[in-house]
Parts: C-alpha cells; structure tokens; sequence
C-alpha cells in the first residue's frame, strides 16, 4: 500500500506510525487552585469535557462518578460520556464508534473502523448490575483495568473529585471522554504502547463528540518518544494544529521525562573532520535475573540541510562489524545473532528541509539480544557550513543503555510536546519555597528554538486515584502515589478546564496558552527558561481578566503606527529592516565582495501593538528578491546566503526565534547575508528587495493566501525596497528594477520628495498603451510586454510629444512633460519641483512577465537633512500593490570591513 501511495505525484512525504509511551517513570502533584474551587461561585470545570488518552480508566473508582447516589454500591452515576476502547473488537450487542455524517469531523485514520464504544448509559450499567458477591463485573462494558494503570493516575490528576483517593484533581465536577488506546504487545520488546495513528484518531474522536454536544474540550496526553525532528513539523503534530484551528479546544502533552537520562546529545562536527558519538549497551543484574537489551531499538539524530555528514557505525559484533554509509544513502548489515541494523541517511526532508541520520537495531529478541559495548557513530563532515546536530536514543532499552558523554538540560522535550500549538508541560519541585526543577522533566528548547515546554506544575510523590479489578478481592486501596511530567500535563488540562468554565465558550487553544503564561508564577526561577518554560502554574488570577489579542507587528513607514492596513503612498520603506556592515555600521546598500563568508548585517526590530500581553516565542523570517513590484511569494522570493547564531552566524538559516516580546515593546534580532554576485539581477550587486515576515502562534502573517492584499494589509510583513544611488557632479544619477505584470489593469505612479530636478523613466515600449488609429488600424490591437510580437510598429517607430492633450488623448497619461519613443523604448519625463505625480494609468504587461525599467536623475539639487528620493508604486485594477523607492545622496555610506573569514566555528572580521 505504501509503495502504492507513494507514486502519487502530490504526496511528498509519507510519515511512518510510530510507538508513543507513557511516562511512568515521575509524576506531578495538584497544582494550587483551591481558590476557584472553594470561590462563592465554585469554578470546577462544570460543563466542560476533559479527554484523557491513556491506558484503562476504572470506571468504579469513585473520583469518577457523580455524588447521585447511582450505582449498584450507591456512590454515583459515571461522569464518563463516552469511553472509547481501541483495544476491543465489538461484540453482538456493541459497535465502533460511528463516523461523519453520524459524527461529524470524525473519520478513521485508517479508513475501516475498529475498537468498542461505551456511553455514558452502557457505563451506569454496569454500575448497577455489578454484584460483589457474584463478582459479575465487566459483564456489560468489558473495561477491565489492571492495578495501578496509568490512565486511571492521570485522569485523577485532571478531573478526579477526591471521593474516593482524597485527592481533588484540577477540575473535580468536569465531564470525561476517556479512550484507551490501542496498544500492542511487541514480542521482541516487551512493552506496551500506541501508534501514533491511532493516537490522532482519539485526538480527533474525542474533539468530534465535544463539538457535537456543544461544549469546551481539552484533552490530555501523558505520552511521548524521542523520535522525531524536534521541532513541530512531524505529521502528527501537525494534525494536532489543525485539530486546533477550531475555537473551544485545548490540548495539553506532558513535555517528557527523558532530561539526565543520557539519552539525548548535541555536537558539532567540523569541516573535512570527524565526531565521535558512543552508544554503549550493557547489561544489569535484578535480584537473580541478569536484564540484557532485549528489545528494538532507534537512534536518530538532525542536523542543518546545508550540511552533509557521513556516517561510519563501529558494531561490536563478534566478529566486530563496519558500516559506511555516505550522505544520502542507506545501508543494512546482518549481525552473528541474527540482529539487523540499518542506516538511513535522509537529505532535506520536506517536513523541514533539514537532514536525519536514522539507526534501526531490529529482530532483537530475549535469545537475540544487542550485542554489548560501545557502538560508535562517526560523522564526517563532507560539507559543513553549520556542523551542529541533535540527536536522541529511543526509550525502549533506557536501563540497559547510555550515550556517553555529558548531559545537556536542554532540546531533551519529547514529540508531540514540540508541537506548535499544543500546551506542553514540564514538572518541578513544590514543596520547596522556591520551587526547583525535577532533574528529569524534559528541557527545551525545541530544535527550531522555540521555548518549550510552555508551563510547568509540581511534581513529587503525588497521591492520585488507584485503579483496580472489581472482581479481585480484596480489592485494593483507592490511592496511588506516583511522581512526573505525566501527571503536570492533566493538572495543566484540569486548569484548563476550570478557565473555559469560567470565561465562556469562543476561547482558542492560543487563549488558554497566553492566560497560563501571564498568570504563571515566576520567583527566582528566570522566565522564559528551557526548564519552566514560561513559569509555574498558577491559576489565583486565572479567570479575574479578560484576555487580549497579541498584534506583532513592523513598521512599512516612519509614519506607520501599526493600524492595518497601512494607508500611505510608500509601504516598502520599513525602518524596521535595516542594512549594516559585519561591525554593525549602517551602510547605504547590500554589497557583494567574493572573498567574504558573509557581507552584511541584516537588522530586524519585531514589536509587540498589544497593550497588556507578552508575545511568546515569535519567528522573525527574512527573504531578499532581485528589485521589483509585484514580487510573488514565495516564487520571487530567496532564503539562500542568509545566516543566523549571533555573533558568529554559524547557521544557515533565515529563521529566528523571539523568546518573548514584552507589551508595547520591542526587540532586536540580527541576521548575516551574503547577497548573490554581481550580474545575478537587473541592477547588478547592491539593489536588492528585503522582506520580513513575522509569525506567532496566533497572529500568523497569512502570506501564503491572498496575494499583494495579504501582504500589503498584514502589519506581519515588512518590505525594504530602497536603492540609495550617489550623483555625479551633475546631479545625475541612474537607478533599475522590474515592474511584474498582474492579471489586472497595471498603473505605475511616480512621485518625488525633497527633489528638484527631472526625473526620465524609461521601460520598453511594447508596455505603453497608445490610442492612435492610424497605428490601430495598421496593426491591430498590439500585444502586451512579455509576449513576442516583432510587427509591433512602435519597435522601430522614433516619436516625441510633448505635455498636452495630445499626449494625453493617446496614452492617458498625466504628469509627464515630455514622452519619447526611440530605439523600442519609452521614455516619460516629469519636473520634479512641479511635486505633481506622473501617472502612467494603463501599462500592456502579461501578466507575471518581469519588464526591466530604469529611473534616471538629471541635474538632481538636494536638499540637506531630508531623504531625497523618487518613488514608484505599482497598482493591479486600482489596487495598491507595493514599489520601489531610489534616494539620492552625495556620498555612499560604505562599509569598512575589509574581510569576513569562517574558520569552522567562528567568524573572523577584520
């Protein structure tokens, strides 16, 4: 079937299910929020559904249940809506759940159904048939959890009521849409986990039922791996962000438990040099048993799409194995026991344009087991131009294996806790005054830089509700103690919960991020932090105010105060985007020198319109296009020669992240920039057009949709499209760019500031639409620019005309004192002192045909102090579209950095 898919032309990538664990191995204790509960309006997150993915969920556990008195035990009717098993084929008298129609935004992922659906009636019952004496229970709905299960701790956690346990969990009197997923038993590995497409499928499931009964909806998932780019852009967390595009949803994942367990690393490898990185596999002795690596294993390591890095992996077979596999390629060997172990070498993943090295250790078994010792990787940097990397050991052998090396509290959060819009949660100490952090929650930052995980709440020796079999007795205690991330994240979703309560339904998941983080505690620990993320939960203010928008924004103009659209005459002046030397020296151009690793400093200043709230983990993205108007995104647009990692920029990339903005406020990143050589565009080395866009989780920039309106209305975006050019001692000076046709009625508009002088613009001439009959009559209607027509008569014709109606009637256009038609040119002059704008209204462009046109300056007097320019604007059936702007000057300012050397690590200036 894969294969199958594969040959489609549109699919680009085709993403693997994969396992997805709990985490078992720490929990969380109740975050603080008795307030709300105990208010004069209690807040409990009435009226709203918690979905919990999980293992089982003791439905008899009474933290579960309604204090009506139901129940064949009288201690309540279920609070469970719906229990979805996936690990249950249907009975006769049972089915799967249904789908869209029936249930709509629900469809398998898988396209057939499976797994067994209880609703709220099948479970009470069973609360009422159940007999202790007969032991009959799990006779109706078949939900038979084992002692302890995970699901039950962490469901406590978010929505138990502390009838039974003792224990209040975040939102107490909640509705629960609980489903245990489908797991599978791996004979090799022994464990117990689920695909990751089931995983959507009970994202997706759970969002379908609250959506169809009308109400708010978060859900949990204490579960992870360490697989993955790390940075948001596997398929599943993708499909959580559309999941999310609807309002009155939240999800919440628990960041990981995976920090000072040796399981993650980072490194450099240099140029034409080599990095050693030691996997060492060992076995360890339990009582009278001797625990040996018996299960699957996976390492998988990124690194920049710039880059290329062998692979050379040492086995310590018996005999002892080498594989080689170059950038790109793949390989397979055979081990002594049987064992298989591939390398695949991916280059620029569609997901991300970002290279993987992939190990796979396979057909482990208890009588085959990974052979101990140091298995080592070495990469060799065939092409290095950034050389860091980021790599991660799956779980499945964690305590019978380590990577050698030191441990890094940070890049250590688990997927899909890395997704964009998901809360990720991480776990520290709170029974300390000044709470720390719990050396095993897992650290961000994601691998793109983005601060993870968003929150953190306590987390040790919790005590939660104990699940248990109802039809072994003695039955046991109805309390469990446990400690980690798994349970921060539903006490982060029972928070959640309480604030969809209390603020009403239309919340996004962007909401319920902005009101944790401006409500979060932050003593002592400096926020943001790769271990708190942006503070501890704290949920005293959660529902006192009422959130505002976040509005990221740069300025088009001097005069722009960030209202969208901008309104002036000029949206391609942004003093938000800036051009300086590699000292940081404003320079009045980009300029190109061969010998220099990079040339140019590229200097952003993103800001923050909203009043009251901080604008957390913004992207500022840069682009340059050769000069024009009407430059498509992203068609017209490059990312290439552009490096980030102030000082040194040792990372090609045109992406960096903003930690946070604070309100009303503004911050400065830097990029570096190699522009291309001299001959690559229509001017040559030092006109080039720059453009920034910045993202936020929810104030996107919607570039891609819409056009020059999206771009030009989105305060998002920002251009610098200014060519400063020097006069000669004449005043004269010359200036070149494209205008690019639209599939509307093009009309360029010509403006002067500060100048006196004239100013000649000069394009040619098929472009110029003329009214003369005579011409009419001869040829026909001529074709437009960018379409060949050698009978067009004005190529050879040579004709001047002066202002006047005569030279309005035939072209319509105003402001020019002079037209002249000579050599297949048309050039329009115009008096710049007049301060009158010359109007060209109807251009014959083909539409996306690039039409060269030159801007010349004669006899130019400027004035001092004042930006002396001429202005071009372009307009597509009288909208306005964007345009190019040429400052005159006496003298340049030019940079004085003589050189710009890259030894590998660093970036030398001299």
């Amino acid at each position: 079937m894969i294969k199958e898919i594969s040959k489609f032309p549109f699919i680009e990538y085709i993403e693997i299910a994969r396992p997805n664990y709990e985490d078992l191995g720490t929990t969380v204790p109740h975050a603080n929020i008795d307030d709300l509960h105990a208010a004069a309006s209690p807040i409990t997150g009435n009226g709203v559904i918690v979905g919990i993915i999980d293992t089982y969920l003791d439905v008899y556990h009474p933290d579960f249940r309604n204090n009506d008195g139901g129940g064949s035990d009288g201690l309540g009717t279920s609070r469970v809506l719906f229990y979805w098993d996936q690990s249950l084929s249907p009975n006769a008298t049972e089915s799967s759940p249904p789908v869209a129609p029936a249930l709509p935004g629900f469809n398998y992922t898988g396209g057939a159904s499976y797994g067994t659906e209880y609703s709220k009636a099948n479970i009470d019952a069973e609360l009422t048939a159940y007999n202790p004496t007969t032991l009959n229970a799990y006779s109706t709905t078949r939900i038979r959890p084992s002692l302890g299960a995970h699901g039950t701790e962490v469901a406590s956690c978010a929505v138990g009521n502390g009838a039974g346990s003792g224990n209040v969990g975040g939102a107490p009197q909640a509705d629960i849409i609980h489903v245990h997923l489908r797991g599978f038993t791996d004979s090799q590995a022994g464990y117990i986990g689920s695909d990751s497409a089931f995983l959507l499928d009970a994202f997706a499931y759970i969002f379908a039922r609250a959506s169809a009964l009308g109400q708010a909806c978060v859900v949990n998932r204490s579960g992870s791996d360490n697989m993955g780019p790390h940075d948001g852009t596997t398929l599943g967390e993708q499909f959580l962000d559309n999941l999310l595009s609807t309002t009155n949803r939240a999800i919440t994942v628990a960041a990981g438990n995976t920090n000072n367990k040796n399981s993650a690393i980072q490194g450099t490898v240099p140029n034409g040099g080599n990095t050693a990185i030691t996997l060492n596999y060992f076995s360890r002795v339990v009582g009278a048993n001797t625990i040996r690596p018996d299960r699957n294993d996976q390492f998988e390591l990124w690194y920049d799409g710039h880059d290329r890095f062998d692979v050379q992996l040492n086995i310590p077979d018996t005999p002892a194995q080498t594989m080689n596999v170059a950038a790109g390629a793949n390989g397979t060997v055979t081990l002594s026991n049987g064992v298989t172990v591939t390398i695949i070498s991916t280059l620029n993943d569609p997901r991300n344009n970002d290279n993987s090295i992939t190990i796979f250790i396979e057909n482990v078994s208890s009588a085959n087991t990974i052979p101990l010792g140091n298995w080592v990787v070495t990469l060799t940097g065939s092409t290095v131009i950034n050389g860091s990397f980021a790599a991660w050991v799956e779980r499945n052998n964690r305590f019978e294996r380590t990577i050698v090396g030191p441990t890094v509290d940070n890049m250590t959060i688990a997927t899909p806790a890395t997704g964009l819009r998901v809360i990720s949660v991480g776990a520290h100490n709170a029974d300390a005054a000044i709470p720390t952090h719990r050396v095993s929650s897992s650290c961000g930052p994601t691998r793109d830089g983005r601060i993870k995980p968003e929150i953190t709440a306590g987390g040790t020796n919790v005590n939660m509700a104990n699940s248990r079999n109802m039809n072994n007795l003695p039955l046991p205690g109805l309390v469990s103690q446990n400690s980690g991330t798994s349970f921060a994240s539903p006490l982060v979703a029972g928070a959640c919960a309480l604030i969809f309560e209390c603020r009403g339904l239309g919340l996004s998941w962007f909401d319920l991020k902005q009101i944790l983080a401006d409500n979060a505690g932050t003593p002592a620990i400096g926020i943001p932090s790769n271990k708190f993320g942006f503070g501890i939960l704290n949920m005293n203010n959660g529902c006192a105010d009422v959130p505002t928008t976040v509005d990221v924004w740069l300025r088009d103009h001097v005069n722009d105060t960030g209202i969208e659209p901008f309104v002036g005459d000029t949206s391609w002046l942004s003093p938000d985007i800036e051009v300086l030397d590699m000292l940081g020296n404003p320079v009045s151009n980009p300029t190109f020198d061969p010998s220099n690793f990079v040339n140019n400093i590229v200097r952003v200043t993103a800001r923050n319109r909203s009043a009251t709230q901080v604008a957390r983990n913004v992207e500022v993205n840069l682009y340059w296009a050769d000069p024009g108007t009407n430059l498509d995104f992203p068609a017209q647009w490059n990312d290439t020669g552009i490096y980030t990692g102030d000082p040194n920029f040792v990372v090609q990339s045109n992406r960096i992240i903003i930690p946070q903005i604070p309100a009303n406020g503004a911050v400065q990143v830097q990029f570096a920039w190699a522009p291309p050589a001299p001959g690559a565009n229509v001017r040559g080395d030092d006109h080039f057009c720059l453009l920034v866009r910045l993202e936020h989780e929810a104030d996107r920039s919607n570039i891609g949709a819409g056009g020059w309106g999206v771009i030009r209305g989105s305060n998002n975006i920002a251009l610098k499209n200014t060519h400063v050019v020097e006069v000669d001692s004449d005043g004269d000076a010359d200036s070149t760019f494209h205008v690019i046709g639209t599939d509307d009625t093009d009309t360029l508009i010509v403006r002067t500031e500060n100048l006196n002088g004239l100013v000649r613009i000069v394009f040619p001439v098929e472009a110029l639409e003329i009214f003369d009959a005579r011409t009419l009559a001869k040829v026909g209607k001529r074709a437009p620019f960018g379409m060949d027509c050698p009978n067009d008569p004005l190529k050879k014709a040579k004709r001047t005309l002066k202002a006047g109606k005569r030279l309005f009637d035939l072209t319509g256009i105003t402001g020019a004192q002079l037209l002249e038609i000579k050599d297949g040119l048309a050039a329009l002059t115009c008096m710049m002192e007049k301060n009158v704008p010359l109007v060209i209204p109807r251009l014959q462009i083909l539409n996306g045909a690039k039409m060269p046109v030159k801007i010349e300056v004669k006899k130019a007097k400027l004035k001092r102090g004042k930006e002396n320019q001429v202005h071009v604007q372009q307009l597509s059936g009288g909208r306005r579209l964007t345009g190019v702007s040429v400052s005159l000057v006496k003298r340049l300012k030019k940079s004085k950095v003589k050189q710009v050397k890259f030894d590998g690590k660093k970036l030398i200036i001299k």
